[in-house]
Order: structure tokens, then C-alpha cells, then sequence
């Protein structure tokens, strides 16, 4: 999936290099997670668009068959039903707001402390002075990596 704001990036690339792009996406499914636009957009404008109609991913039959049908509901009903069924099996997870439902998702998109360095969970910072850091080390007083001292 790419957003609105990745998408020129991505053609100016394209048309920089004199490449084409081939596109594989479902822009039913990115609506969930934000705006589906530029999925939508280059599927209009492609020479040559096709369509699967197949679900291979899932753990079976009935899961395909409940995920097809969540793209289009028949109506208000009908997308309650497919929503108590995602809710039974598990799929589901109920939060209170918005904003709590943004933060887990972050949360589990975070690296571990451990990919920093820091079993503890906080990174580390030199004891030593600000002149004597080395490249990459994080000064402690701002907060951030020193890059240009050698």
C-alpha cells in the first residue's frame, strides 16, 4: 500500500528512470486503515487494470468467504452481521476511542529497545564531553544523535 502523498514520489521516479510501474493492491482494503485514493487512482488510469477475484490467504473457506463479503455489504444489516462474525472469532479488537486504537497500532509498529542497543529500554548516552562524542553516539543535554563530528 502507498498514500497520497507517496504516490507522486513514486510516478516522478517511474518517469525519472523511464520505467513502468506494475501496481498490485486492494484498494477496498486499505479503507480501514486510511485513504485508498491512490490505489483507486492508478487502477482508473492503467493501460491495462486487472482484477482477482480469488482469496488464496486465508485460513479457509469460510474466512475467505467472510472477507469477500466484508468488501461490500449488502447494506447497514448486513455489515453488522459481518462485523458480529469478525467479533466471534476473534478478528476483532474493541477500544474505547480513536485515539487509543492509533496508539496501539503504533505501539506494536515500534522496535524493541533491544534494536538501539538498550536491554533496558531506554537508549543509551556517553558520560563523556560533548567535544570527545563520536559519530552517532546521542548527546544526553539535547536528545539527539551527534552526526557531523567525526
Amino acid at each position: 500500500m502507498f498514500d497520497l502523498q507517496t504516490a507522486p514520489a513514486l510516478v516522478d521516479l517511474a518517469l525519472e528512470c523511464r520505467v513502468g510501474l506494475a501496481l498490485v493492491g486492494d484498494p477496498y482494503q486499505a479503507l480501514p486503515v486510511g485513504h485508498a485514493g491512490a490505489t483507486a487512482s492508478a487502477m482508473r488510469s492503467a493501460a491495462a487494470p486487472v482484477e482477482l477475484d480469488t482469496a488464496h490467504r486465508f485460513s479457509g473457506p469460510e474466512c475467505a468467504a467472510l472477507t469477500l463479503r466484508m468488501r461490500n455489504p449488502s447494506d447497514r444489516d448486513g455489515a453488522l452481521t459481518i462485523a458480529g462474525e469478525l467479533f466471534r472469532r476473534g478478528q476483532v479488537q474493541h477500544v474505547r476511542c480513536a485515539a487509543t486504537s492509533r496508539l496501539k497500532r503504533a505501539r506494536r509498529r515500534l522496535p524493541s529497545p533491544s534494536a538501539f542497543g538498550c536491554p533496558g529500554g531506554t537508549p543509551r548516552t556517553s558520560e563523556r564531553p560533548a567535544a570527545g562524542r563520536r559519530r552517532g553516539q546521542i548527546s544526553p543535554a539535547r536528545g539527539r544523535r551527534v552526526i557531523g563530528r567525526p
